[in-house]
């Protein structure tokens, strides 16, 4: 750390960058927050931000071994989340950039996370092995629901499509 960043306080150094990540994530989805999404592209926004957080909790809480087995039990419904969620910033965004946006909706979630993690790391790590546990009795079809019965996505803020 140079001299300078020492002398610096903690909120300038620490806290105005991370708030500045977290304000353009959340500004980067504006078009998300406006956008009417169907069942299957709500649950791929669940699905990435349950991942997300289980995987700073794999780096964060030494639970790279639950994290591993988390992905390979589910991998076939996280791809397809994938593809779903891929699809959804395209749509949204056109070919062109979709990707750029989908990639800073995931830093955003990750940045979000691991800041939660910095702020209450136990609160946070017991969370992950209350998911991790939580996860061993569900079936590869029911991960949809478990997604977002845990993801920390704000349900307000997605808007569901009119049926009909």
């Amino acid at each position: 750390m140079s001299q300078l960043s020492k002398k610096m306080p903690f909120r300038r150094r620490v806290l105005v960058p991370l708030a500045a990540m977290v304000m353009t994530a959340s500004i980067g989805s504006h078009a998300l927050a406006q956008a009417c999404l169907v069942e299957e592209e709500i649950t791929s926004l669940h699905l990435e931000a349950l991942r997300t957080e289980l995987m700073v909790a794999a780096l964060s809480c030494g639970t790279e071994i639950h994290y591993n087995a988390f992905i390979d039990r589910f991998r076939a419904p996280l791809i397809s989340g994938d593809v779903t969620l891929a699809g959804l910033f395209q749509r949204l965004y056109g070919p062109a950039t979709g990707s750029d946006h989908r990639d800073g909706f995931t830093t955003g979630l990750a940045n979000r996370v691991s800041a939660q993690q910095s702020a209450q790391r136990v609160e946070f790590c017991n969370r992950a092995d209350k998911i991790f546990t939580a996860a061993e009795e569900v079936s590869t079809g029911g991960i949809g629901p478990f997604a977002e019965k845990y993801s920390r996505l704000d349900r307000a803020k997605i808007q569901a499509c009119s049926a009909g």
